[in-house]
């Protein structure tokens, strides 16, 4: 008979979870793997399988919610410390597509700098495509309209 004991020791209930998690903090934040496998695992604050009936439908899905509401608030605490730099890049991407797209159109500074004032004025709930969109809309430019 070939020991499987080790299977059954308590693994944590977030295995997948804390490996997907450990990847986008080594990816995000360039840290050594093997410290941030320790920090994963000293940290974890998962949902436990011992407290649900897996072979029940609702338990099950209980543990899985659970664990996706684990996954979700660990992978936002490890981009949280890059969102501004995430944020930043996005725009300067949007902001470059639209220069290759629209940059040779006439009044495209004028407009894109209004574009970038709208876009600052809802803090960024609008893209830069959007409010250039926007912007270059001459149906919502005319007056009485």
């Amino acid at each position: 008979m070939v020991p499987f004991n080790h299977l059954l020791c308590e693994p944590s209930a977030n295995t997948l979870a804390e490996s997907s998690l450990l990847i986008c903090e080594v990816l995000v934040s360039g840290r050594d793997a093997g410290r941030a496998s320790q920090e994963a695992r000293g940290s974890s604050q998962g949902s436990s399988p011992k407290g649900h009936d897996l072979y029940d439908d609702e338990s099950a899905a209980e543990f899985q919610r659970a664990t996706d509401e684990y996954i979700d608030r660990r992978i936002h605490q490890a981009l949280e410390p890059h969102a501004a730099t995430l944020q930043n890049s996005k725009w300067e991407q949007q902001y470059n597509a639209m220069v290759a797209t629209h940059g040779s159109d006439e009044g495209f500074k004028m407009k894109m700098d209004m574009a970038l004032r709208m876009v600052a004025d809802n803090n960024g709930k609008i893209s830069i495509p959007e409010a250039y969109a926007k912007v270059d809309d001459r149906d919502a430019a005319r007056p009485g309209k």
